[in-house]
């Protein structure tokens, strides 16, 4: 009882903790300078410093003075912004009035410049050999004119980059990602409740790091770290969700096939906007991390280790086998039995 009082006492104090830094950082005023997600911002006085917009909804309508990066969101000027733009598969809209004394470069994203807006060193596309290569590509006439064609072949050598690194991962620590599944089978709670106690607190530092400039890098490779858990959480997730199909359907499959099909089933989900953005920022690092924390516990503090699916295979192949002597024996007698 004490135990479980504890762990909700430490992930109350995780939430609270979580939100505070983000009211100190968006509750200031006249600035706009480190990392903002998940907020609309309207700007309209005299601002400066660097500001990463993580899907975000923001306007700057007054001065700004600084680099802007846009990461999956919206932003709009109307004002001026005394730098350069940098937009990551989002949206910029530059409105009739507004002045961007700097350049702007997009990957994968959207630019939308009305005529007589300033942009004083230009538009660039951070990928300019885009259209080489889409002219190389059998692709259809009428699909080479999409504004879309760029973020799916990107995507795609994504998806297909994540997959490779999955496949060697798993040849390297078959073991090691077994033992993730079952601990998801096995193990829901525990690592819904560890994953989000260490969510939180990983948030919290984030949170607290970039509230200054100096704290920003290691904002930045707490980020790293959390994707890194995320990458490899992803692979476990993927075997998990194919191995449940497999359960359902009655075949015997392996690894290798739980590990492509539940990728591809995560992959639909993630294509999907909404569902999408949830599962990359909030779902997925959060089973991840439980995965991982429930990994070294059960290794290093419980000495608990699952039966994984190599051996549960085995045990079911020995099981068939067994039954058909068994029941080749039975036949056997009862045809010499049935003989007069």
């Amino acid at each position: 009882m004490k135990n479980i009082m504890m762990h909700r006492c430490i992930f109350l104090l995780s939430c609270l903790c979580f939100i505070f830094p983000l009211c100190t950082i968006y509750g200031k005023e006249n600035t706009l300078s480190g990392f903002y997600w998940f907020q609309k911002i309207y700007q309209e006085n005299k601002t400066e410093g660097k500001v990463f917009l993580l899907f975000c909804d923001a306007q700057i309508k007054g001065y700004h003075t600084g680099n802007v990066y846009i990461i999956k969101g919206t932003t709009q000027v109307i004002g001026t912004v005394e730098g350069n733009i940098y937009i990551y598969d989002g949206q910029l809209n530059i409105d009739s009035e507004a002045q961007i004394l700097g350049s702007v470069h997009a990957l994968l994203g959207n630019v939308h410049k009305q005529p007589k807006a300033l942009v004083q060193e230009g538009i660039h596309p951070l990928i300019p050999s885009f259209p080489l290569l889409i002219k190389a590509l059998p692709i259809p006439e009428f699909l080479k004119e999409k504004e879309e064609l760029p973020r799916v072949i990107v995507l795609m050598a994504q998806i297909l980059l994540q997959i490779l690194i999955g496949l060697i991962l798993i040849s390297l620590g078959k073991n090691f990602v077994e033992q993730g599944n079952m601990i998801l089978y096995y193990q829901p709670y525990q690592v819904f409740r560890e994953g989000g106690i260490l969510f939180f607190m990983f948030s919290l530092l984030i949170g607290l790091f970039t509230l200054s400039l100096i704290g920003f890098p290691i904002a930045l490779f707490f980020l790293l770290f959390l994707w890194l858990f995320s990458l490899l959480g992803q692979i476990i997730i993927g075997i998990f969700i194919g191995w449940s199909v497999e359960k359902k359907v009655a075949l015997e499959w392996h690894i290798y096939i739980y590990y492509l099909l539940g990728t591809a089933i995560l992959e639909v989900f993630k294509a999907i906007p909404a569902l999408g953005c949830i599962l990359r920022v909030i779902i997925i690092p959060w089973i991840s991390l439980g995965i991982l924390s429930r990994q070294y516990i059960n290794k290093k503090i419980d000495h608990k280790v699952f039966k994984t699916i190599q051996h549960q295979e085995r045990v079911g192949a020995n099981h068939k086998e067994l039954y058909t002597i068994i029941t080749k024996g039975i036949g056997n007698k009862k045809r010499e039995d049935e003989k007069p």
